[in-house]
């Protein structure tokens, strides 16, 4: 399956994570949030990025799975290199 990636931006309060949840499970995705704001250290999230990839493994769950990095403007701040480490995986 190819990767596909959907950028969702606005104000605060507007939905856009709910809209991200809502879609994905309508398409049948299993739906994997993580917050890029909680620790925002490249390092950090490149691991909980792996942990989801490769969450396959130990879960019986066959959907696909829709990773939602929520708060992603929160890893724009800390000069680790935070954004590039998400770009790089996708």
């Amino acid at each position: 399956m190819a990767k596909q990636i959907l950028l969702l931006c606005g104000a605060p309060g507007l939905g856009k994570t709910t809209l991200a949840h809502v879609a994905a499970r309508h398409c049948g995705y299993r739906v994997v949030e993580i917050n890029a704001s909680d620790d925002r250290s490249s390092s950090t999230i490149e691991s909980k990025i792996l942990d989801v990839v490769q969450m396959n493994s130990v879960m019986a769950d066959s959907r696909p799975k829709c990773l939602v990095i929520d708060e992603i403007d929160g890893a724009l701040g800390d000069g680790k290199g935070a954004v590039d480490v998400i770009l790089k995986m996708v």
